[in-house]
């Protein structure tokens, strides 16, 4: 009898076996993949790297002049994740990242009288973005619309907040147009956010772009004097002596040229009224090399290149024998 319920309970105990086995085979695979997923939804986020050699500063020193400090603007706030001319928040937050301190930034009125930042509300400019073309942009459509799908549209009131959350940036503005109505419109609504924002020193970091000698009466009030640059491109016959002349009298210390348009001459021309040239739109290192040791260019506008990257292979070559160092073509 006893053999009877003993050889009983070994049945069961094996008949139970193979789902005891299974439940726990269960249980394993399950924990296998929630502990995975767990920790991919709930994992610390890294902090951002600060790149090698760059110094977070909690300031910028006016003192010293922005063009001394800096011979690198960062063009259209820059770029992100590979993608140039955005003007978005993120290329801002990223190129910041990198080590960027002087931001030119494109301004534009949209149909309903918003100043936000954007190179213009042509066709190309909605390609460019990859958003869909409309006739006449609004401010609810054009916060409303990602740049490239991913990234945050700025107005003036959401650049100058990066700005004082970024106390060491320096911005320069592209008012893009060279119409008297126009740029005082652009300036009478920049005046009002920087009223909004109740913080006068941010104008001591705003440089203001000017593109015909005109223009400066137009915009002389808006910030100190030398918080001025003068930019060639919408004038069809440069006279450059002239231009320098201009500069010299009204404390400009910038003029900007094309790179395509730089040349010994002209250079010596302009720095001869004793004002520094910046070039642009340059993206290769080498091309910076061909237009500082070849023509004497003293900075650029570039999308990419940082001012410690241009530092670095700066002091990497020997430029005493600047005949002798490796240029692009550009």
């Amino acid at each position: 009898m006893k053999k009877e319920q003993t050889r009983q309970i070994e049945k069961k105990r094996n008949r139970a076996l193979p789902f005891v086995l299974g439940v726990l085979a269960a249980l394993l695979f399950v924990g296998a993949i929630e502990l995975p997923l767990a920790y991919w939804f709930t994992r610390p986020k890294a902090a951002p790297v600060q790149p090698e050699g760059e110094e977070t500063t909690i300031s910028c020193d006016l003192s010293v002049p922005w063009y001394e400090q800096y011979s690198i603007v960062t063009h259209a706030l820059g770029t992100v994740d590979g993608r140039s001319e955005t003007n978005s928040k993120e290329a801002f937050l990223e190129s910041y990242g990198r080590g960027a301190r002087v931001f030119e930034a494109d301004l534009s009125l949209t149909a309903d009288g918003y100043l936000v930042v954007r190179h213009d509300f042509t066709s190309t400019s909605f390609w460019n973005l990859e958003q869909t073309m409309q006739e006449n942009m609004f401010y609810a459509d054009y916060m409303n619309a990602k740049i490239g799908y991913f990234y945050t549209p700025l107005d003036i009131d959401g650049l100058l907040a990066l700005m004082k959350e970024h106390p060491d940036v320096y911005l320069i503005t592209d008012t893009k147009s060279k119409e008297e109505d126009q740029v005082k419109e652009v300036l009478r609504r920049f005046s009002e956010a920087l009223e909004r924002a109740k913080d006068e020193s941010l104008r001591e970091r705003i440089i203001v772009q000017i593109y015909t000698a005109e223009m400066y009466d137009w915009v002389r009030d808006f910030v100190p004097e030398g918080n001025f640059i003068f930019t060639t491109y919408l004038i069809a016959d440069r006279d450059y002596d002239a231009i320098g002349a201009f500069c010299a009298e009204h404390a400009i210390p910038v003029v900007t040229i094309d790179k395509s348009l730089v040349d010994e001459e002209t250079l010596e021309i302009l720095h001869g009224h004793g004002v520094r040239v910046y070039t642009h739109t340059v993206n290769k290192i080498s091309d910076m090399f061909k237009l500082r040791f070849g023509s004497g260019a003293d900075g650029f506008y570039s999308d990419c290149v940082t001012p410690s990257e241009w530092q670095t292979v700066l002091d990497s070559q020997n430029t005493d024998d600047a005949d002798k160092l490796t240029y692009g073509a550009y």
